[in-house]
């Protein structure tokens, strides 16, 4: 499903690349610890940046992919893209990045973030997660499951990992939000854009009708079904809205 996506939008967008991550999952890597592997993958782009050594083997850049990223990659305008839970790690990565020291990043900079249907939820639920019908894949019984098993003890849906509207979670660069009007989160989503652009952060807004929850990642795993056809516009829409916003400040992209 990933590979599927990310790799139409690696080829229709103006990146050097998109680097993938791997993630520690729960319950046995409860967060933050898939928080601490998105700075792990900064601190891994910031080590491109470092001049090859002398007696170092410099392998042709197009049969060495991370060679190839050094070679074209503006690490000073790198953004973080995530969907789901995903969006949520990402935001969290950013706002970390925000508030480093000056200089700690080194070449590293951030020149936004992209949150593809982000998991914001909290502990009342909004009228949209309400009022749907129940959706076998996207519920918030399901939801509930999931959130006990990956974050910390004791925390509940209003921690700071999952409705990030306190604290160091506002210093954010600027984002592009897409919601997928679909789906039960959206009420959330859209409380979360108004209440960053009430504290003056920068948020672009990508919505895609009649389409839900991680509708880009679904689309051809059942090809009977008669929505593909609006669903494969819905991701056109989308990637080329993610290109647009990208476009105004060119980058390399790190997936999470």
């Amino acid at each position: 499903m990933y590979h599927s996506f990310y790799a139409r939008l690696a080829a229709s967008i103006p990146v050097a690349g998109i680097v993938s991550i791997t993630l520690p999952l729960a319950p046995e890597n409860p967060l933050p610890a898939a928080i601490a592997a998105g700075y792990a993958a900064i601190d891994w782009l910031k080590s491109l940046a470092r001049p090859v050594l002398p007696n170092e083997p410099v392998p042709e850049p197009t049969s060495d992919p991370i060679n190839r990223l050094r070679d074209v990659a503006d690490l000073s305008r790198v953004f973080l893209i995530g969907d789901s839970n995903g969006a949520n790690l990402a935001l969290q990565v950013a706002a970390g990045f925000s508030t480093a020291e000056p200089g700690y990043w080194g070449p590293v900079g951030l020149a936004g973030a992209i949150l593809l249907n982000p998991g914001f939820t909290r502990s009342a639920p909004s009228r949209s997660e309400s009022t749907d019908p129940m959706n076998r894949y996207m519920n918030r019984e399901l939801v509930g499951r999931f959130l006990k098993l990956a974050l910390p003890e004791g925390a509940t849906r209003d921690h700071p990992y999952i409705w990030p509207v306190v604290g160091d979670a506002t210093a954010v660069p600027p984002l592009l939000v897409s919601i997928a009007m679909l789906d039960s989160l959206r009420d959330r989503l859209v409380e979360y854009c108004n209440a960053m652009r009430r504290a003056g952060k920068h948020v672009e807004v990508a919505l895609s009708a009649g389409v839900d929850h991680i509708f880009y990642l679904k689309h051809g795993l059942v090809v009977s079904e008669p929505e593909n056809d609006e669903t494969a516009a819905r991701i056109a829409e989308l990637i080329e809205d993610i290109g647009r916003f990208i476009g105004r400040r060119h980058c390399c992209v790190a997936r999470l």
